[in-house]
């Protein structure tokens, strides 16, 4: 009959590994025999209903406690001892898996190795770490490390035949756009001195074949006057724009000169307003030396107005670095050659707005004009307080005719009087 705790009617603990229990028989009670506690003894449950004679019901249940806490420890010290053993036999088989491991794996080096090499652009680095994987002896695996160093090299290899087969190439183009550009050239040249030749008017008798074997001293002498006249036809071109009795010294001995100076924490600024009273057009070159009271120089400037109109003024502003006591400057005049001043060729209106005015220009004729440049001198009490300047150009740099454009100019300050300068041009080339 089995027990309901013990379906089996077995030690529900299992037989002892070891054999002969140390401490001696399971089944005997040191305490004496108990009949009551038969489960310990023979796996059977007590079949007794009820507790022993002669003893109280009590004292049997503190027997069956002692005779509880003696099974429980030897059951303890016995498990102990199969614990010990589970974790040598445990601690031998880590070991055992921790060596075979690390020999199982891949060098992290050479997987490092193998994809960079595959990368191409970084091959050079992935041979490096190959081949460091491969001396380092570490007991891994050494498949990515040989594969990254093959691929690298292979890499590296084709990356130098391509510069070579590049460079030869590249040579070989080269030497063709210059064999074609020679060749251009030179026909262009055979082509302007057959122009140049029918220009020139020679005498066919000059020539007695095609490779001009008889062309003589005289004739060449011939070609120079020729070449010499058509070079001082383009300069006549380009200076269209002339001025019968023009002298330049004459013209800046009669210049007007008016100057300002302008003195605060933070510019010194030298205004010189030149007018031109004479009919002729001119371009200014202006230079200026600045001293101190001891008559010491302290410095130097230059500037430059181009086609200012006979009639007209010019604004020249220096900015010196140091004031100064006593200015000597030098102008001189001499006749248009870049720009041609275009002055009947626009009109403008000025509106005055708070501490600004602002600039309408038009161009009224038929042709654009390269620049419209303006300035402005802001006076208040008869001194100088601001300058300002504008330029009227599209996004051709250019004026064109019929156009019409506003500029504001500013003073960021209260004026009483203003004074405008203009330049209107067009090119002399």
């Amino acid at each position: 009959m089995s027990d309901y705790n013990n379906p089996n009617g077995q030690n529900p603990y299992g037989q002892d590994p070891y054999g002969q229990n140390p401490y001696g028989q399971t089944n005997q009670n040191p305490y004496g025999q108990n009949t009551q506690d038969s489960y310990y003894q023979s796996g059977q449950p007590n079949q007794s209903s009820g507790p022993t004679p002669g003893m109280t019901y009590q004292n049997t249940a503190n027997l069956n406690q002692q005779n509880d806490y003696q099974y429980q420890q030897g059951y303890q010290y016995q498990q102990g001892n199969n614990q010990y053993q589970n974790y040598g036999q445990s601690y031998s088989q880590q070991q055992n898996y921790s060596y075979n491991d690390d020999s199982n794996k891949n060098s992290g080096l050479g997987v490092a190795s193998l994809v960079l090499s595959i990368l191409g652009c970084t091959s050079f680095i992935g041979l490096i770490l190959g081949i460091v994987a491969l001396v380092k002896k570490d007991g891994r695996k050494k498949g990515c490390a040989i594969a990254g160093v093959i691929i690298s090299g292979v890499w590296l290899l084709g990356s130098i035949i391509l510069m070579i087969f590049s460079a030869k190439f590249s040579s070989k183009i080269i030497e063709k756009l210059n064999n074609s550009t020679t060749e251009s050239t030179t026909s262009s040249l055979f082509d302007t001195t057959e122009a140049t030749t029918e220009d020139f008017s020679f005498d066919d008798s000059t020539f007695t074949d095609e490779t001009n074997d008889n062309f003589s001293s005289d004739d060449a002498q011939t070609a120079e006057e020729k070449i010499d006249d058509l070079l001082d036809e383009f300069n006549a071109a380009t200076t269209e724009y002339s001025q019968p009795g023009f002298n330049g010294d004459e013209i800046a001995n009669s210049l007007v000169v008016t100057d300002y100076t302008k003195f605060d924490d933070y510019l010194n600024i030298y205004y010189m307003v030149v007018e031109n009273p004479t009919t002729y057009a001119v371009d200014m070159d202006v230079s200026v030396n600045y001293y101190d009271d001891t008559d010491k120089i302290i410095g130097t400037d230059s500037y430059s107005q181009y086609a200012i109109d006979g009639g007209k003024k010019a604004l020249f502003i220096f900015y010196p670095d140091d004031p100064f006591s006593k200015v000597q400057y030098k102008i001189t005049v001499k006749e248009p050659q870049w720009y041609i001043p275009a002055s009947n060729d626009i009109e403008y209106e000025v509106s005055e707005v708070d501490e600004k005015i602002v600039l309408t220009v038009k161009n009224t004729s038929d042709r654009d004009l390269d620049s419209v440049d303006a300035s402005v001198l802001f006076f208040k009490d008869g001194k100088v307080v601001g300058n300002d300047y504008a330029y009227f150009l599209d996004s051709d740099y250019k004026f064109k005719a019929g156009d019409e454009m506003s500029k504001e100019m500013n003073n960021y300050g209260e004026f009483d009087s203003y004074e405008l300068f203009l330049y209107p041009k067009v090119s002399n080339y």
